[in-house]
């Protein structure tokens, strides 16, 4: 991963065309209307980051809303959907591409699922299985997968993701893989009771986002043009 350095994530999927970051798992899969060129737009993605210098790039095939941009035999709400017209494997033309132009290709597969049903049955193995399943298409049927990213483990406790059965798994097929559970898993600061730690943890991120507000304000007057855009992450703690 090192040796990869510089590279991007392509999020694309079924909120590009809702237009929200996030979505719930409602949406009918007609809503993602990709154009009939979609795998040379993909194919394009890819030519632009080997051209700014990017070595490795994480495609989004299965966002918390539950769509996957490949062809899966284990749920309709994919690509393949009847009611969508261009039927186009978004996974297998950028993971092509990737190959062609010598960039690392890598996924990112949600966790979560807001549309999956198996995931709100009380046995929490049904959607560890359907998540095994959908795995190893992804591991399967697109080449190297350089890196697995994991995404969206809050709704559950650390022990039902069965995470070692999960990475085992994985690993089997594609051993060379790296695979990460990004920071949502397990307990984290907003998980914590009131008390002595949350009262420490926010004083600090409050004086943090003080000192962000106060350079950026600096930046903007010392700034010649005063073109410039300022992007403040305020943690969900205080929203």
């Amino acid at each position: 991963m090192i040796d990869r350095k510089y590279g991007m994530f392509l999020h694309f999927g079924m909120n590009t065309y809702l237009n929200v970051e996030w979505s719930d798992g409602t949406a009918l899969a007609s809503t993602y209307a990709p154009p009939a060129d979609m795998a040379e737009k993909a194919a394009g993605w890819v030519k632009n980051a080997k051209r700014a210098g990017m070595r490795s790039i994480v495609l989004t095939t299965k966002h918390h809303d539950g769509f996957c941009l490949w062809d899966s035999k284990y749920t309709e709400y994919d690509i393949a959907n009847p009611t969508i017209e261009n039927k186009v494997d978004t996974v297998k033309a950028v993971s092509d591409a990737c190959h062609k132009e010598g960039v690392a290709f890598s996924v990112y597969y949600s966790l979560w699922d807001r549309h999956e049903p198996s995931y709100q049955k009380s046995d929490k193995r049904f959607y560890i299985q359907y998540m095994k399943n959908q795995l190893q298409e992804l591991m399967t049927q697109y080449g190297t997968v350089h890196e697995l990213w994991f995404d969206g483990a809050w709704d559950r406790k650390t022990e039902d993701w069965h995470l070692q059965e999960v990475y085992d798994f994985v690993k089997s097929m594609q051993p060379d893989c790296q695979i990460s559970t990004n920071w949502t898993i397990g307990k984290r600061p907003v998980d914590m009771q009131e008390g002595i730690l949350l009262f420490i943890f926010r004083l600090i991120s409050v004086y943090g986002i003080l000192f962000c507000l106060l350079r950026m304000t600096l930046k903007y007057i010392n700034t010649a043009e005063r073109n410039i855009i300022c992007l403040l992450k305020v943690p969900r703690l205080f929203l």
